[in-house]
């Protein structure tokens, strides 16, 4: 039991998430729980339930206890095999473990998310502050794969009131935004905007890379997850109509099968003046330097509702080109990259094509920008104050509720 284990007098959080560490693959809620942990653990106790491999993974991690508490640092991490993710096994965790708030990152992962909210909510032993972070599931890309499925369990969930005393966190206005549109009011009470934390400042690259000349390829880097919703095919259509030499590198772990067979269509008929190829995975620890290497970081993303690795680019002083579905906005106005709508791809091919042209001086004011740019995100300790309040807030609110049945 975890009860023994933890003995001060700090607020404990109790933390589901499909993917953590050492995992790499599944990108940004692992990172951001990551950094959470880093920048509040010395002001509540964490303590995680996630998988114990990484994504499309057969074999679980190395030197892990498996279906049993490991402690990391200052915070503790239950690593669930397959088989274990089930009801019983998750109603067994929550009787024996002491917490003050359980916090939920995704609202349609089944067994991260709705099974410990049914284990909540059924039994009678829990009365516990409910924190559930969406991480984007309501943006309208994401709400698109699999629509008919998740408006079903929005539907069901909302009858049945299922979150009506949870707190929901959302990253940004943005998504504030789209929960509300698509729980609606009635459904969520409270929804408190906190955003993403970040690594701290040594995660800052100080080194200027700099483009050998303006009559070298382009060398353009696309490293995300191989899915519709990071939208690789749409990246690959803008090259195919773009006349400059290009180098497209492309990185990530391959999630949909079907969808990298289509983009291997693309890239099998491309111009001969682009030159795109697929380079495998990166673990987290070489993303920056990786990034780093190359000109421009292009990811037309269908939606985010942070994107990490955006950061890692900016910090890695590389400029990016991004749609404007994150939270990511006004690049051009801080000459730090470009946010397009999807709708207007023609603007993509442009922008693309002038970065071509840009002399030395031009191109290194861009990467100095994006250097400080990053720097100023990071210590933003407005940031680190919302997520702390979102914690401070659930755990007054739920005394509150108690007192007044």
């Amino acid at each position: 039991m975890i009860n023994n284990k933890v003995k001060n007098n700090k607020l404990t959080v109790l933390v589901f998430i499909s993917n953590y560490l050492p995992g790499y693959k599944s990108g940004g809620p692992m990172r951001t729980i990551s950094n959470m942990v880093e920048h509040l653990g010395d002001l509540f106790n964490f303590l995680i339930i996630t998988g114990d491999r990484d994504i499309k993974d057969t074999s679980q991690y190395q030197n892990i206890k498996v279906n049993g508490w490991n402690k990391l640092d200052n915070y503790y991490v239950y690593y669930l095999s397959p088989e274990a993710q089930k009801y019983n096994t998750l109603k067994n965790i929550l009787n024996n473990t002491n917490f003050d708030i359980l916090y939920l990152n995704s609202f349609f992962s089944f067994r991260f998310s709705i099974l410990p909210i049914l284990v909540s909510r059924l039994s009678s032993k829990h009365n516990k502050q409910i924190v559930l972070a969406p991480r984007g599931e309501f943006s309208t890309g994401a709400l698109k794969l699999k629509y008919f499925k998740k408006i079903l369990y929005i539907r069901t969930s909302s009858l049945f009131g299922l979150y009506e005393k949870a707190i929901f966190q959302a990253s940004s206005d943005f998504e504030k935004e789209y929960i509300m549109y698509n729980l609606g009011k009635k459904t969520i009470p409270t929804i408190m905007v906190a955003p993403d934390l970040l690594p701290g400042n040594s995660f800052i690259n100080n080194k200027i890379s700099e483009r050998k000349t303006i009559h070298d390829p382009l060398r353009l880097i696309f490293l995300s997850r191989i899915s519709p919703m990071k939208n690789l095919e749409y990246a690959l259509s803008i090259l195919a109509k773009i006349s400059i030499k290009i180098e497209f590198d492309i990185y990530g772990p391959i999630e949909d099968i079907i969808y990298w067979g289509k983009c291997q269509n693309i890239i099998c008929n491309l111009p001969e003046n682009i030159n795109a190829r697929y380079l495998g995975e990166v673990k987290h620890e070489f993303v920056r330097d990786t990034i780093g290497s190359y000109d421009l970081f292009f990811l037309p993303t269908a939606g985010e509702n942070f994107g990490h690795v955006i950061f890692e680019s900016l910090s890695a002083g590389t400029p990016v080109l991004i749609s404007d579905t994150t939270p990511w906005r006004n690049l051009q106005e801080s000459g730090v990259g470009w946010d397009i709508a999807l709708s207007n791809k023609i603007e993509f091919i442009n922008t693309i094509e002038k970065l071509s042209s840009y002399e030395k001086s031009t191109y290194s004011l861009l990467r100095k920008n994006a250097i400080a740019y990053a720097n100023t995100r990071i210590n933003d300790s407005d940031v680190v104050k919302a997520n702390k309040d979102l914690f401070d807030y659930a755990f007054t609110k739920n005394r509150t509720d108690s007192s007044s049945i």
